[in-house]
This record gives C-alpha cells, sequence and structure tokens, in this order.
C-alpha cells in the first residue's frame, strides 16, 4: 500500500488506541474510516488534557454550552464503585442555562438507561455534578449500574448535542416597550 500523503510504499497495519489500522511508518498518516480517525483523534485529545478519554465526549459538549465551565470529571470504575460524572462551575449566564440543561437532561433521561441528575456541591466554591442517581446498595449489583451509566454517558452526549440547537437553548428576544 501507498501512503497518499508523502507516498512512501511502507504503510504497515498497527494497531493504534485499541483500533487496527493502516499506517505511514514515514509520515505517520493513519488511514481508517472517518468514524475511527474521530475516534482516535478525541482518545489523543483527551488524553492530552489529562481527561479519561470515556467520559471525554461529554466534558466537550458541556463545554461547548454557554455559561458551564468543566473542572473535573471521570468516566467510572465499576471494581472501585465510581459512578461517572463531571462537575462544573456556572460562569456570567450560567443559571438560565443550568435551567436549559437541567431541561434537556430531562428530555435525555427519557432515551437512557439510569436516571442522570445534577446536584449542587459546595467544594470550595458553589459547584454542580452531573452524575447518573444510584440507590445505596449493599451487594454487587451497583458494580452493573455503574457500567450501566458509563453507556449512558454516549446518549447523553447525542443528546445535548441535539438539544443545544434547539428553542430552549436559544437566547430569548428582549421586548421593546411601546411609546405609543
Amino acid at each position: 500500500m501507498r501512503c497518499d500523503i508523502c507516498g512512501n510504499n511502507t504503510v504497515e497495519r498497527t494497531k493504534i488506541e485499541g483500533f487496527v489500522v493502516d499506517e505511514c511508518s514515514v509520515c505517520g498518516e493513519i488511514v481508517a474510516d472517518p468514524e475511527t480517525l474521530e475516534t482516535i483523534e478525541t482518545i489523543r485529545e483527551a488524553v492530552q488534557l489529562g481527561i479519561e478519554p470515556e467520559i471525554y465526549p461529554l466534558v466537550k459538549v458541556l463545554n461547548k454550552l454557554p455559561g458551564f465551565e468543566t473542572f473535573s470529571s471521570c468516566e467510572g470504575h465499576p471494581v472501585e464503585g465510581l459512578k461517572p460524572n463531571v462537575m462544573f462551575r456556572i460562569t456570567e449566564g450560567g443559571l438560565e442555562s443550568l435551567r436549559r440543561l437541567l431541561t434537556s437532561l430531562k428530555l435525555a433521561n427519557r432515551e437512557i438507561r439510569g436516571h442522570w441528575v445534577i446536584e449542587a456541591e459546595l467544594q470550595p466554591d458553589l459547584c454542580f455534578v452531573l452524575k447518573p442517581k444510584i440507590e445505596p446498595r449493599y451487594d454487587e449489583r451497583w458494580k452493573g449500574d455503574i457500567i450501566k451509566f458509563q453507556r449512558d454517558v454516549k446518549t447523553l452526549v447525542n443528546c445535548f448535542e441535539r438539544d443545544r440547537h434547539l428553542a430552549i437553548w436559544a437566547k430569548p428576544e428582549v421586548k421593546k416597550k411601546s411609546t405609543v
């Protein structure tokens, strides 16, 4: 196989970020389907930012929404009992955005396996946590719940991406008072 970028003839099959792809040994060009290339790029971006790759798309979509600034996240770890979550602060105009995000989450909860909530915490400033709600248990079933919630992350991302273009995210028009 010949590299389309540099013309080198030593394009070899290799494994990158868990995907089998063709890679040029000279210029590093990766040949794969567009979805695989996008996933590899997302994983590399997450690692570079110090964010776990499985939660990164949710962090990314929250940062696209006006009024939010994420600062901590976890993709979830069933063995340790850690749920997936994203912590964020609200910035200027964030209170209205929080209302909109809650509306979007309400819509998303119809499509996902678990029930996700946004809780307020004080650490040391006011912050919010988007996370699944798990009832306390004293057995092994909660590990299965965490795996279920990990699967919900992709659906949440898709829902938030869809909803950020809906009217609920449009800024309300300011009505001028009539002088007549």
